[in-house]
């Protein structure tokens, strides 16, 4: 609130005196109560007069900049849930509740190690970019203090991208195979066009009639994981192929069909195939015919290209 806060506590003999202005905190011990006294009104007074202008805000710790992020900007997001579940967890970590003035990188280097024991590093990146974005959001728009620039010094291992794994036209034929044998309507369309299209398990199941652009042959990807739209161009066998996937009575849900990928992918003798790994087969083929980088990234949706530079060498 914007109550400001004033209190004298008498600690050890001595008096501990508090100052906390909207998020901004200070706090020091004196010998004397007048002492104490007249650092209140000073600091009130070089406070009030700097802060609506230039001073920072100071929270108390990181664990209030992440109370506050998760309550105004997670629930907006997409990743909503993930997150939530990721902050949560967070805000319980030692490092988090330490005064920010006390923070030192040997904290950030110990809870690192910590999660690394745990997890692997491509995870560890994931979550405490998560403190970065949050961090940078409060300086830039709440005028908060963060210890953003002690976050930027932490190193840790750089995930190394995984290999991918080549799904063949031979296993390509065997899962769609198993798929039209299973009692799930439309699986066997959903893997055609994941191969053909590259598009993520969520952007397929989210595709409606009215995505379908006919005259222009295209395909609307309005929800996309990074929330940047995309338009795909279809020719006629996919167009076909995607009209009759919109158009169908009945489709599986998120956990159906992850349910009747793993009993397929057995059924077909590739256990090792992820539903995502037809996303990669996708990428790799455009390779493959020669596509340069800006068309496979406009049909991928990959925001940068440092990400596709993995499926040249495939």
């Amino acid at each position: 609130g914007d109550r400001n806060m004033a209190s004298i506590r008498k600690r050890n003999g001595r008096y501990q005196a508090q100052f906390k202005y909207r998020g901004y905190y200070r706090a020091k011990t004196f010998d004397r109560i007048t002492e104490a006294r007249e650092w209140i009104q000073e600091e009130h007074q070089r406070v009030a007069g700097e802060f609506n202008f230039t001073r920072k805000a100071r929270p108390q710790n990181t664990a209030e900049i992440l109370a506050r992020y998760l309550k105004e900007v997670t629930p907006s997001k997409r990743g909503a849930l993930p997150e939530t579940a990721v902050l949560k967890k967070l805000i319980e970590e030692p490092w988090v509740k330490i005064p920010l003035d006390n923070l030192c990188i040997s904290h950030l280097a110990s809870y690192r190690d910590k999660r690394l024991s745990e997890v692997a590093p491509a995870t560890f990146k994931r979550q405490f970019n998560i403190v970065k974005s949050a961090c940078k959001l409060a300086e830039d728009e709440w005028n908060l203090e963060t210890p953003l620039t002690l976050l930027k010094r932490l190193r840790y291992p750089q995930p190394k991208p995984k290999l991918i794994t080549r799904v063949t036209p031979q296993k390509e034929a065997a899962l769609i195979r198993a798929a039209e044998q299973t009692k799930t309507p439309q699986l066997a369309n959903i893997i055609r066009i994941a191969i053909a299209t590259g598009m993520r398990r969520g952007e397929i199941l989210n595709i409606r009639p009215d995505h379908i652009d006919e005259e222009h042959r295209l395909l609307q990807i309005p929800h996309t994981k990074n929330g940047h739209p995309r338009i795909f161009p279809l020719d006629n066998a996919l167009l076909e192929l995607v009209r009759e996937f919109a158009t169908a009575d009945c489709t599986p849900s998120a956990n159906g069909l992850r349910q009747a990928w793993e009993r397929i992918r057995i059924k077909a003798g590739c256990s090792k195939v992820r539903f995502h790994d037809l996303r990669h087969e996708a990428i790799s083929r455009w390779w493959e015919k020669g596509l340069t980088l800006p068309q496979i990234a406009a049909k991928s949706g990959h925001r940068s290209f440092s990400e596709l530079f993995r499926y040249s060498h495939s």
